[in-house]
Parts: structure tokens; C-alpha cells; sequence
């Protein structure tokens, strides 16, 4: 019974699907396709200059009659905002600052309707919204015995744009005794932190100034959360390590959490082991802890947990300190230069005994001791630099390293630079000789401060227009002796080491001001 039960279930089925009207669509309206073309995968604008786009719009049917058009403009990997610029096909804009802040990564879209369909098409590009300041080198310059910021663009000539801050400012210098220059850009998503500091070591201690004109914005000293008892202020030293920046100010720790957007200097840090007064050099370890040098202790410092205010000395065990006491190092003991190792969490730093003027180059790493879960100290090398490993060094009239190139020590004469190679160096070998990079005798120039330092140029393929390469360069500042007045300037190599370390020319500027400070690159 069951089984004719079933059969009559399924009779039925098959005749109640006969039944049913087929609707199915069979015709559909053909689509007008559209073509976009005549576009550039990236465009360069002035602010306040007009940005001018004429694309080019096939269609299937050759009927454009139902087309609207949208142009539309973000920031790049930004919270949603979209400015609408045109609904035009071609579009002729004048960039405004309602519509785009320069020096920020900006994405264009070109959006085409059919109106008839619902479809629509659209095309991306990328735009680079500048000033006359946007990208390029920060000069810090002494002129007259005044200081001056001076600029060099980032365009074909290298234009050298004079006296930018005073020139913003009806004459009103940033300050005296001029120490360093910064391009202050944090984070791309918080833009208001984004400054030019001009520090100097005076009553105020510099200046920050706007990135796009140069007008003053505030008193370095004004921008704590605090207000600074010091008469003198002298800001020496600046760097960001991960989501914490850092500020050296009369040898004290300042902090700032530049992920949360914080744009005021915290109190100094506090040292909570040994003496708890400090004066650290203008230098920073790159770790992945800050590690600080305190001069007054001669010891080695580290901040730690990176979003309190503590500092702390670093653990160690006495088979640690084998080479040297990371907490007695010696109290004459300067630190004149510091850089990383090709080995894992290994560093090294550049001594000089000021009672003898004697150097050593100190390396130690931080390694993990699995019986306690810490990172801890170790000393790996204590070497006196005799004239017979580096015969030119005593005669260095400035020194600098590099983090992004390893295992070597840049100093320069009055008018020759060498490298010494320190990662093959251990106690009591004596082997390595240093290495002449670069002469500028024969171009009559002289040397007076070195800096080896790591830039980000642009080198756009056809896929991507904002690829860029990391070259490594020595910058000397200069003085050029075949001039009679204004000698100063700048002197850029790119330095490879495929096949063994050599440098490239780049760039030379000379006779704009009396001496050459500082310098910074400016990317935005």
C-alpha cells in the first residue's frame, strides 16, 4: 500500500510542474559597455593650481547620450570622506584646501553611469597635492651669525629656496644658537602632529612651524604638558620607536604616545634603578626597547614597559659584564657615535676616554635567558682604536652610522671620509684597516659635520607611480673653499655596498650661508 502510495505522490508532482507557466526572461537589453582611457596612473598639482583631466569614453553602441559622469577625491587608506569635484567628463578643478591637504596620499576616482542600466564604470589614480615646501631637504643654517632655515625642493634643478622661516614671519627668526632640524610626521592618520622643529638652544628652545608655509606655529617649550622650569632650553635629540616618540631635552627623557595622537611632551621620565638623576646623550639605540646612554652615571638605560614613564638599567649577570659593566661603564666615558651589528640584537658603540682622548669601540647584544624569561645584557667586545687599525680617526672631525646599512662607522676629516668595518673586530684582533670612502681635497672642500643616513627616494614602475627604493647616503656638510664669501653647503653620495662598500655622487650645493647645522629630508 505504501509503496502505490508513493507512486501517486510522485504522478502528481510530475503533472502540477507541467503546469506551471515558464516565465523565464529570454530577451535582455544589450549592454552599452564603456571604455575609459586617456588616463594617467598618477597626477602631480599645486596647491591652488587647477588640476586639468581630459579622458577619453568609447562605447559599445556609440551612444554616450545616457552617460553621467562623477569625479570624486579621498585620502588614501583613510577613514571614508569623499569630496566631490566635478560631474563633468572632463574635469578642470582648482585644488583648495576644503578638498585636499598637502603633502598626504590622495586617490582620484572617475566614475561613469549608464543611466539606462544602472551601470557604471570608474577608474582610480593617484594625486600628489604640493607646496613649495612639500617635499624635499631641510637646511638649518647659521648666516650672519643669525639662523636661517633654507629648503631644497625635491624637483629637477634641486631649487634652493632661502630663509624660509623668516621670510613666513616678517622677519622673526626661530631662535639662536641653532642645534637641529626635524620633519616631525609621525602618523599619516594625525595630521595635526605633523611639524617642522626648529630647535635651538635659547630661552625657548627653537620653534615648531607649519609644514606647508613655514609660518611659526608655537615655542618648542610651550608644546609640554608641563610647563618647563628650565631658563635654558636645549632639545638635542629626536626619534620615533614604534608607537612611542621620544624628545632629549637638557639630557632628561620626554615622551610622547604618537599612536594616540598626543601632541604635548610628557614630564621627563623617571630613572627607578641606581641614581635617579641622569643626563643621557643625544643618542637612542635601535632596539626593540629604547636604550638611552646616561653620561653622568655611565651607564646604559632602557624605557621600559614603552607606555609608562620609567627607566630602568639593563639586567645583567656578572658573566654579562665579562667586557665591560653596562651599569660602570666609566664616568669619563663620552658616547660619540652608536650603531647596530649584522647579528641578532647587536650593537655597538663609539667611546672616548676624555681624560686620555683615547677611543674604544664597545659592542654587546641583548639575549634572551630562558632560565628567567628576560632579555638580558651581555658584553661581547672592549677594543682600544689604535692608529694602527684606523690610522685616520683621532684626526675625525665628525663620525655617524647608520641603522639600515650594518657593522659600520663613518667618520670624516677635514676633507676625506672612511668606513670602519667594527662586526669582525673582537678583542685583540688587529687585522682590519679602515677604508677611504670619499676625497674632497681635490674639489677644495672641507668638512665639517658628516651624517650617514638613510632616504627614501621615489622610483615609480608602470604599475605602481608611488614605489620607491631606500638609498643610503653620506651628507657632508661643507665648506667650499673656492669661494670667498658664503662657503657652506652640502655634498650628497649614495653609498652601495654590492662588492664591497663605494659611494656615488649625487648632489652639490654650496655658497649659500656661513655654516651648515643640520639637515632632515621632508617627505610630506
Amino acid at each position: 500500500m505504501k509503496k502505490i502510495l508513493n507512486t501517486i505522490i510522485i504522478i502528481m508532482s510530475f503533472a502540477f510542474v507541467a503546469c506551471v507557466n515558464d516565465d523565464t526572461v529570454t530577451s535582455f537589453k544589450d549592454l552599452n559597455e564603456v571604455d575609459i582611457s586617456g588616463l594617467d596612473l598618477k597626477y602631480t598639482v599645486m596647491l591652488y593650481d587647477n588640476l586639468t583631466i581630459s579622458p577619453t569614453i568609447s562605447t559599445s553602441q556609440n551612444d554616450d547620450s545616457k552617460l553621467s559622469y562623477l569625479w570624486y577625491i579621498h585620502q588614501t587608506n583613510a577613514a571614508p570622506g569623499k569630496d566631490t569635484l566635478s560631474r563633468e567628463m572632463n574635469l578642470d578643478i582648482e585644488m583648495l584646501p576644503k578638498f585636499v591637504t598637502p603633502g598626504l596620499p590622495y586617490t582620484l576616482v572617475f566614475k561613469v553611469l549608464d543611466e539606462s542600466t544602472g551601470v557604471y564604470y570608474r577608474k582610480e589614480m593617484a594625486v600628489d597635492v604640493n607646496t613649495l615646501y612639500t617635499k624635499g631637504t631641510l637646511l638649518l643654517c647659521k648666516d650672519g651669525g643669525n639662523t636661517e632655515v633654507n629648503f631644497l625642493r625635491l624637483d629637477e634643478e634641486r631649487t634652493l629656496l632661502e630663509n624660509v622661516y623668516a621670510m613666513a614671519n616678517d622677519g622673526q627668526l626661530a631662535g639662536s644658537n641653532p642645534l637641529n632640524i626635524y620633519a616631525i610626521n609621525p602618523s599619516e592618520n594625525k595630521v595635526h602632529m605633523k611639524k617642522v622643529l626648529i630647535a635651538c638652544s635659547d630661552e625657548n628652545g627653537g620653534m615648531y612651524a607649519s609644514p606647508i608655509t613655514f609660518q611659526a606655529d608655537k615655542a618648542f617649550r610651550d608644546g609640554f604638558e608641563k610647563p618647563l622650569a628650565d631658563n635654558l632650553v636645549s632639545p638635542t635629540f629626536y626619534a620615533k620607536s614604534g608607537q612611542i616618540e621620544y624628545i632629549i631635552m637638557n639630557g632628561q627623557v620626554h615622551k610622547r604616545a604618537s599612536n594616540m595622537g598626543a601632541d604635548r611632551w610628557e614630564a621627563p621620565c623617571v630613572c627607578l634603578d641606581g641614581d635617579p638623576e641622569y643626563d643621557v646623550a643625544p643618542f637612542i639605540f635601535d632596539f626593540a626597547k629604547a636604550i638611552f646612554y646616561d653620561k653622568k652615571n655611565g651607564r646604559l638605560l632602557t624605557h621600559d614597559p614603552y607606555n609608562k614613564g620609567a627607566l630602568h638599567e639593563l639586567l645583567a649577570d656578572e658573566s654579562g659584564k665579562l667586557h665591560f659593566d653596562n651599569n660602570n661603564i666609566g664616568l669619563n666615558m663620552e658616547l660619540i657615535c652608536c650603531g647596530g651589528e649584522s647579528a641578532a640584537a647587536s650593537m655597538w658603540m663609539l667611546m672616548k676616554n676624555t681624560d686620555t682622548d683615547k677611543l674604544f669601540l664597545l659592542k654587546f647584544k641583548m639575549a634572551y635567558d630562558r632560565a628567567t624569561g628576560k632579555i638580558k645584557f651581555v658584553s661581547t667586545a672592549n677594543i682600544e682604536l689604535t692608529t694602527s687599525v684606523a690610522p685616520n680617526i683621532y684626526d675625525a672631525v665628525s663620525f655617524s652610522a647608520n641603522y639600515s646599512v650594518d657593522d659600520f662607522l663613518m667618520y670624516a676629516t677635514s676633507d676625506k671620509v672612511y668606513s670602519l668595518n667594527v662586526s669582525s673586530k673582537t678583542d685583540g684582533s688587529l687585522d682590519l684597516k679602515e677604508a677611504l670612502q670619499l676625497d674632497l681635497g681635490p674639489d677644495n672642500m672641507e668638512i665639517t659635520k658628516l651624517d650617514f643616513v638613510k632616504i627614501d627616494v621615489a622610483e615609480p614602475t608602470e604599475d605602481d607611480p608611488d614605489a620607491t627604493r631606500v638609498s643610503n647616503q653620506l651628507r657632508m656638510f661643507v665648506k667650499d673653499n673656492n669661494l670667498s664669501e658664503k662657503k657652506a653647503g652640502v655634498v650628497f653620495y649614495e653609498v652601495s655596498s654590492e662588492g664591497g662598500l663605494h659611494s656615488t655622487h649625487i648632489f652639490t650645493k654650496t655658497g649659500f650661508c656661513d655654516e651648515v647645522v643640520d639637515i632632515d629630508e621632508k617627505y610630506s
